[in-house]
């Protein structure tokens, strides 16, 4: 999935997800392990948005958020909000659902003590605002943020593309959302002055040809 193979990694999570699969033991008492099916489904949720299919998206992702609230598992539930509901419903331009799912995900990692899951509501509130036209609230690079937490931030709004993600978009280290860093790219160097529209077409070419492959 986040070497951007996208048909492999749908099989693989739907092999997962086969009934056969099942049989994997519960991990709601341990604290350091997400539960199979609520992980599988999150990965399988963001799988197909990035292949085009977002209302599956949108049902996997909440089928993942209560398949870790059947099992009663926080650490699982605090990755399903911040990997997949949280995410999905902000690239489906849900901002209703984002925002309940992102208050969910504030709710759980406190009551929990989850300190890893307690940025994320963070990230994901800072692009809203965005979104909204605010400006940003924190400068990502100077917030001591994941790269992963970096990367999301670079789909949700062209002006949340930094210099890391920028970094390592040039390395080559960001397959799964590198379309969308190129497209975002283009627009800010065409809206400032710095590419000629040719230079800036030319790179939404390259995020189109990305996308398909």
């Amino acid at each position: 999935h986040f070497l951007g193979r996208q048909v492999d990694a749908q099989q693989h999570a739907e092999q997962a997800l086969h009934p056969a699969a099942e049989a994997v033991r519960y991990t709601r008492g341990n604290g350091y392990q997400f539960e199979h099916r609520p992980a599988s489904l999150t990965h399988l949720a963001r799988i197909l948005w990035l292949r085009g299919r977002p209302d599956e998206a949108m049902r996997l992702a909440q089928e993942a958020v209560e398949a870790a609230k059947a099992v009663d598992h926080a650490l699982s539930l605090a990755y399903a909000l911040a990997f997949a509901a949280c995410p999905v419903a902000l690239w489906c331009g849900n901002a209703v659902a984002a925002s309940v799912y992102v208050q969910e995900l504030d709710e759980c990692s406190l009551e929990h003590g989850l300190v890893f899951w307690q940025s994320w509501p963070k990230v994901y509130r800072a692009a809203m605002q965005v979104q909204a036209g605010a400006p940003l609230p924190f400068d990502p690079e100077q917030a001591g943020l994941q790269v992963g937490q970096l990367d999301i931030l670079a789909t949700l709004h062209v002006d949340l593309v930094g210099p890391t993600v920028a970094r390592r978009a040039a390395d080559d280290l960001v397959r799964w959302c590198l379309p969308e860093v190129r497209r975002a790219q283009a627009i800010r160097h065409l809206a400032a002055g710095e590419w000629s529209h040719a230079q800036a077409a030319g790179m939404l070419n390259e995020a189109i040809a990305l996308a398909h492959e």
